[in-house]
C-alpha cells in the first residue's frame, strides 16, 4: 500500500503524516485539485465515463457547475445525462439536449467542438458494439435451440412409432407440420413478388430447417429490405419466431408433458423432450420482449413503454435471466395443470381453455380494443383481429411473453390479471385430477399416479420460484416502467399517445418530433379517428415544411405512411407522390392508402 507524501512544512498535516483538516476543506481541495484539469482532460473523463456504460439514471441529473470549477463526480454526472438522453432521443438531439441541460458541457463545446463531439462519437460506436456482439450471440443461440428443439421433436416421433404409442407420435408430427406450413405461408407472401427460382429456394430452407439460421444471418448482417419483399428481414425474423412458439415450442411442451404424466414407456424421453421445448419456448418468449424493448427506434418514439432493460451489461444480464424463469416457469406450470386436466377430462379442457379466451374478448370489446392494429378495413379487419387475438392470449397463458402486455396486444391490466390466474386455475385442475384417480376404476387405467402431497408441492415451489423471480425482475428495472405491467390503457390511447406525446414540448423547450408523430399513420384509422382533424391540419401544414427542409427522415418510407385523403391540396398531394412511394404502397405498405368511407362498415375502407 502507498501513501500520499507529505511536506515537513505541510500546516494541513500533523507531524505522523495524518490528516487533520476537516471535511469541507478536503472536499475544497479536492475541486482545486480538478480545477486544474484541461478542456482535453476533462473530455478524456467524460468518454471513459460514458464508456463503462454505469445503469442509467431513471431522470436526468442534475449538474450546474461551470467548467471552471468541474470535478469527476460532476463528470460521472453529466455521462449519466448523455447516456438518459440518447435512450430517448437521436444522438444529435441528445448532444443538444446534453448542452442545454448542463452549461459545462456548452462551455467545453465552445473551447473544442470537434474534440467535443468527437468523444460523444466514440463513445456511442463503443456502445453500438458491445450491444451489437451480445445481440449477435444471443440470436444464433436462439437459431440453434430452435432447429435442436425440432430435432428432439422428430426423435420423440421415432420413438413414439417404434414403441406403438402413434397417438403421440402423430400428435408431435403434426406440430412440425403446422409449423413448416406457417412458416412457408409467411415465406410465400414475404416473397411472392420475386421470381419463382427465388420463392422455392426460401420455401427449401424451410423444409430443410435451415431456415431460422438464414435469417438469424440476415439479421445481424444488418441487410436491408429487398425489392419486392413484404418487409424486412428483421420483421420475418420476428414472425417466424411467433409462428414458431404458436405451432410447435408451446404444442410440444404440451405433449411431452402429457405423455411424461401419463405413464408411457417413453418416459425419459419424453421428458428430455419436454425440457428442450421449455427452453426454446422460454428463451424465445424472452428474445422477442428483449429485441422490441431495445429496438431504438421504439424507445425514441414510445419512451414511455420501450426502454425497461438497463443499459448497464450485468444488469441487462440479470434481467434477461429473470424473465427467461417467469416465461419457463409458467409454461411449466400451464403444461402441468393442462396435462393433468387432459387426463381427467379433456373435453373439459378444451371448454375450460375456450371459455379463457371468450373473456379476454370481451374483455376487449368492454374497453373498445377488439380491432386490431393493422390498417386493414371492412370484413378482413374484423376476421385478422380475432385470429391474433386468439393467437396472442394462447401464447400469454403459456408463456408470459412480456412484450405482448403492450395495450395494442392484451394491455397491462389484463396481463397482470392473467397472469395471476394461472396458480388458481392450476390448482382447480390438480383437484379434478385428484377426484378423478380417487375412483379405482380410473386408477388402473393410469401407469403414473400422482399423489395429493406431490401435485400440491410441485405447484406451490413452481409459483413460489415465480413470485420470487418477479419481484428481483420489478426491482431491475427503471420504476417508471412498472406501471405498464398493470395499465388500463387501450390500444388506441396507444395510438393517441404516438400524436401526442410526440408534438411540441413547451415546458422542456423540445420541438416536435415529426419523424415519429408520422408513425401515428401505421395503425388503423378507427383508433385515431377522434383527433383526425388535428392530424389532418398538422399534416397540411408540415408538407410544405419537409419538402423545403428535407429532413432526413422525410424519405419514400414515411411519404407512403400518409394516405392520400386526408391531404387537402391536390398539388401536395403530387409533390409527394413519387415513383419509389408509388412502388411501395403498391407492394402493401403499412399505410392506410386512398381510402372511402364505407357506410356498411361504419368508418374508412381501403380502396384497391
Amino acid at each position: 500500500m502507498t501513501s500520499r507524501r507529505v511536506a515537513p512544512n505541510d500546516p494541513d498535516h500533523s507531524e505522523n503524516g495524518n490528516p487533520t483538516e476537516s471535511p469541507s476543506v478536503r472536499r475544497a481541495s479536492t475541486r482545486v485539485q480538478y480545477k486544474k484539469l484541461t478542456s482535453h482532460q476533462a473530455s478524456l473523463v467524460l468518454m471513459t465515463e460514458l464508456i463503462r456504460k454505469r445503469r442509467n439514471p431513471s431522470q436526468l441529473p442534475v449538474c450546474k457547475t461551470p467548467l471552471s470549477d468541474i470535478t469527476k463526480p460532476d463528470l460521472i454526472k453529466c455521462a449519466r445525462g448523455f447516456l438518459f438522453l440518447v435512450k430517448k432521443h437521436t444522438e444529435e438531439e441528445a448532444l443538444n439536449l446534453l448542452i442545454h441541460h448542463y452549461p459545462c458541457m456548452n462551455s467545453l463545446m465552445e473551447e473544442n467542438p470537434e474534440e467535443f463531439k468527437s468523444l460523444l462519437e466514440i463513445a456511442s460506436t463503443f456502445l453500438l458494439r458491445n450491444a451489437k456482439r451480445y445481440a449477435n450471440f444471443r440470436l444464433f443461440f436462439g437459431a440453434l435451440l430452435s432447429t435442436f428443439d425440432m430435432g428432439t421433436d422428430l426423435f420423440m416421433v421415432f420413438v413414439f412409432f417404434s414403441s406403438n404409442q402413434n397417438n403421440y407420435a402423430w400428435a408431435t408430427l403434426s406440430t412440425i407440420f403446422f409449423n413448416l406450413f406457417m412458416q412457408i405461408l409467411i415465406t410465400f407472401f414475404q416473397n411472392r413478388k420475386k421470381p419463382l427460382k427465388v420463392i422455392l429456394k426460401e420455401m427449401i430452407l424451410v423444409v430443410t430447417i435451415l431456415k431460422p439460421g438464414v435469417d438469424t444471418y440476415r439479421v445481424v448482417s444488418d441487410l436491408e429490405q429487398e425489392k419486392d419483399s413484404l418487409f424486412d428481414f428483421k420483421t420475418e425474423w420476428a414472425y417466424m419466431k411467433g409462428a414458431e412458439l404458436f405451432t410447435e415450442a408451446i404444442p410440444g411442451a404440451l405433449i411431452q408433458c402429457y405423455a411424461y404424466l401419463n405413464g408411457t414407456d417413453q418416459g425419459k424421453a419424453a421428458l428430455f423432450s419436454l425440457i428442450s421445448s421449455v427452453v426454446t419456448a422460454a428463451f424465445t418468449s424472452t428474445i422477442i420482449s428483449y429485441d422490441m424493448d431495445m429496438d431504438v427506434l421504439s424507445r425514441k418514439a414510445f419512451p414511455k413503454f420501450f426502454g425497461y432493460m438497463p443499459s448497464d451489461t450485468k444488469m441487462k444480464v440479470y434481467t434477461t435471466g429473470c424473465m427467461f424463469f417467469i416465461s419457463g416457469g409458467q409454461l411449466i406450470l400451464k403444461c402441468f395443470a393442462c396435462s393433468l386436466c387432459a387426463i381427467s377430462s379433456p373435453i373439459f379442457l378444451v371448454g375450460f381453455l375456450l371459455a379463457e379466451v371468450l373473456l379476454f374478448m370481451l374483455y376487449k370489446v368492454a374497453m373498445k380494443d377488439m380491432r386490431y392494429w393493422l390498417p386493414i378495413y371492412g370484413a378482413q379487419s374484423w376476421i385478422m383481429s380475432f385470429g391474433i387475438r386468439l393467437v396472442i392470449k394462447i401464447v400469454i397463458d403459456f408463456t408470459s411473453c412480456l412484450q405482448f402486455r403492450h395495450p395494442s396486444e392484451m394491455g397491462g391490466a389484463y396481463f397482470a390479471f392473467n397472469y395471476f390466474l394461472t396458480p388458481f386455475t392450476a390448482l382447480y385442475m390438480a383437484s379434478r385430477y385428484l377426484d378423478y384417480v380417487e375412483v379405482e376404476e380410473n386408477r388402473e387405467r393410469l401407469t403414473l399416479v400422482l399423489t395429493p402431497e406431490a401435485v400440491y408441492t410441485f405447484i406451490f415451489v413452481v409459483w413460489s420460484v415465480q413470485l420470487i423471480t418477479v419481484g428481483f425482475f420489478f426491482r431491475s428495472i427503471p420504476p417508471e416502467y412498472v406501471k405498464t405491467f398493470y395499465s388500463l390503457k387501450t390500444g388506441w390511447q396507444f395510438s393517441l399517445d404516438t400524436f401526442n406525446d410526440n408534438g411540441h414540448d413547451e415546458e422542456n423547450g423540445e420541438p416536435s418530433r415529426d419523424e415519429f408523430r408520422i408513425m401515428v399513420f401505421c395503425d388503423n384509422k378507427h383508433r385515431w379517428a377522434s383527433i383526425e382533424p388535428e392530424i389532418r391540419s398538422w399534416v397540411n401544414s408540415s408538407i410544405p415544411v419537409w419538402n423545403e427542409t428535407q429532413p432526413e427522415w422525410w424519405n419514400d418510407q414515411k411519404r407512403s405512411l400518409i394516405p392520400d385523403w386526408i391531404i387537402d391540396d391536390p398539388a401536395l398531394l403530387l409533390s409527394i407522390r413519387g415513383k419509389g412511394v408509388q412502388e411501395l404502397q403498391r407492394r402493401g405498405s403499412w399505410a392506410p392508402g386512398p381510402a372511402i368511407e364505407d357506410s356498411s362498415s361504419g368508418g374508412v375502407t381501403k380502396k384497391n
